[in-house]
This record gives structure tokens, sequence and C-alpha cells, in this order.
């Protein structure tokens, strides 16, 4: 027999136990609710569902800060935060705007967000390379005309000057805005290189292509006539070295040629040749005189050797000859 909402027991009389039983409806033999309501969870309905808290004699959502939605059911302090958050209820933002995770007690930094740098104090306070924060609180990509695209982490302003055709701090400024005519600047504003035939710095005026171009025939001109001068300095003493050598071999093929009329040898040489029939030197007086051994030439190729032999003999000869008279007496004349 069914028994009426709220009743159970073998004649329906007892009360369900649980108040918070989903319609007032219990087990007909335990009393112990079939469904709960309020978001009470368990046979008694006394607990708060998975996502719940319980506070008084209602069950409160945890809060969507929570991670996963979980909380402690009996407070409601959340385990666990969602990136960004920390707190009890997860309801503190994770400083400064760069940190993507950070402690749920201490907010420390765990994690910095995507071109952001944790630095020593658990803090992401500065931007990675090529970002910078000079705009919000947000690190932001520095300026294209950066070169290398490196800029100060929070001014913006590029570290490494700008690329051509660009000025400023953050090299935001074309060099057409410092006069029409410049087509490359520095950082600072100041134009480097103009157009056509105008000046920088103001690309003022014109150039002097008349004393440039000139310039440049001289230049030529002056190297040209030093590489001819060299080389000819150069001609001169080689040939002066050939000269030299040349008359040096010509030298020596004489005394080689003249070698064959060997004074040594040659009959109508006065040192050498034999003594005549009317000689007045005798083999005898020869002999007195000292005649030395006749002079024998070993080697007849031998040119050094034929001339030591001929000054020995032209040396003898004088020795053993009788000196001249050198004047006259004069008192045999009177």
């Amino acid at each position: 027999m069914a028994c009426t909402p709220g009743l159970y027991g073998d004649n329906c009389t007892q009360t369900c136990r649980p108040s918070k039983c989903l319609d007032n409806t219990c087990h007909p033999d335990t009393g112990l609710c079939i469904e709960c309501g309020g978001n009470f969870n368990g046979s008694t309905c006394s607990e708060c569902k998975a996502g719940y808290y319980r506070s008084g004699d209602s069950c409160y959502p945890c809060s969507s800060l929570c991670a996963g939605s979980q909380c402690d059911p009996s407070n409601g302090s959340c385990i666990g935060c969602v990136d960004g958050r920390h707190g009890a209820t997860c309801n503190t933002t994770c400083s400064p705007a760069g940190c993507q995770t950070c402690h749920q007690h201490n907010g420390n930094c765990t994690a910095c967000r995507p071109l952001y740098n944790l630095d020593h104090t658990s803090q992401c306070k500065e931007c990675k390379d090529g970002f910078s924060k000079h705009n919000s609180s947000i690190c932001s990509p520095c300026s294209v005309s950066c070169k290398d695209r490196l800029c100060h982490g929070d001014t913006g302003d590029c570290v490494q000057g700008c690329r051509p055709g660009y000025h400023g701090q953050q090299c935001e400024e074309l060099c057409s805005t410092i006069a029409d005519q410049c087509v490359q600047c520095n950082q600072s504003g100041e134009c480097t290189a103009c157009s056509g035939h105008f000046q920088p710095p103001q690309c003022t005026g014109m150039k002097d292509e008349s004393s440039q171009q000139s310039s440049v025939p001289v230049g030529s001109a002056i190297l040209g006539a030093g590489l001819m001068l060299t080389v000819a300095l150069l001609s001169v003493l080689v040939f002066l070295c050939w000269k030299h050598r040349s008359q040096k071999t010509v030298q020596d093929a004489e005394t080689v040629a003249g070698s064959s009329s060997d004074p040594v040898t040659a009959p109508n040489n006065v040192y050498t040749a034999p003594p005549t029939a009317s000689s007045s030197i005798s083999p005898s007086a020869s002999a007195q005189a000292g005649d030395v051994t006749p002079h024998v030439i070993r080697d007849p190729g031998n040119t050094y050797e034929k001339l030591r032999i001929y000054s020995n003999m032209v040396f003898d000869r004088e020795a053993h000859s009788e000196p001249e008279p050198r004047g006259t007496d004069v008192t045999k004349a009177l």
C-alpha cells in the first residue's frame, strides 16, 4: 500500500525523517529520502552536491573562479584558482598583469603570460625582447621600424636605432618629414643623404659636382704617372744590371781568346825567347849568374798558371841582366 507523501511505515503513520527530501517523499519502508532538493545530496539530504557548499540550511554554488568550480563544501573556499587569480575564493587578480598563474595564498607569480619574463622576485615585470609595455601594462610588440625589432621594455624606444628611412625615439617618423629630398637620416632626425643634387643635413643647396668630377681624373692621372715612373726606374735598373753583366762576359771571353798567344812560348818574346848565338851570356856565365831551372807548364789549358809562370820568367830575366848606364860621365869627356 502506497503512503501519502511525507509518511512511511506499515500503516503509513511515520513521518519521513529528513526534511530535505524532494517533494517530501521518502522510502516507504526506511523513511530515507529517495531524492533531495535544494542542492542537497545523500540519503538524509544533509550534504551539499559537488560544486556547492553549505551555509546554514542551504547549499550555495562554489565560486566560478575556483579551479574546476570545486570548493570546500563546509565553507566554500576554492580548491585551487583559475589562471590569473588568487585568494580563498579566487576573487583577487594576480599582479602585475603579466602574471599568468600565482600562488593561491600569497599571490607570488608561478608562471608568466606570453611575452613576459619571470624575475627573481617571482613577479612578471619585464617584457621579452621585441616587446614593450609603453602604451599600457600589457606587453606589445616594438615598432616595426626599430632596427632588429628591439626596444626598451618600459618606454618602447628603439635601442638599436632605426631602419633606413625612419627616425625618432620609436622610429615612427619618416626621413622625408625632415625635408622632401631626405632619403636617409639618423635616429635623432639629422638627414645624412639627400636625393638629386641636394646636400645634407638640411638637403638644401646644390652639390659641387665639378670639383668632385675633376678630382677623379686628377687623382687617376697622378696614380698613373706614379706607376709609369716606377716602371721606368725598374727598367733602367734592369738594363744597367744586364749591361754590366754583358761587359764582364765580353772581357772574360777576350781573356780566354787572348790566351792562344801564349807569352810563355811566344818566339818573339824578348824575356822568354832563348838567347841567340851572338848573346854575350855563355852557358857558364848563365850558370854563374844563377839561372834557375826552366819553367815548366804542367797544365797547358790553365790560363792562370801560364800567367804565373810568365811573371816568374820576366822576374828572373830582369834579375840576371846588367843595369844600363843612367847618364854620361862629364869628367871623362873633358
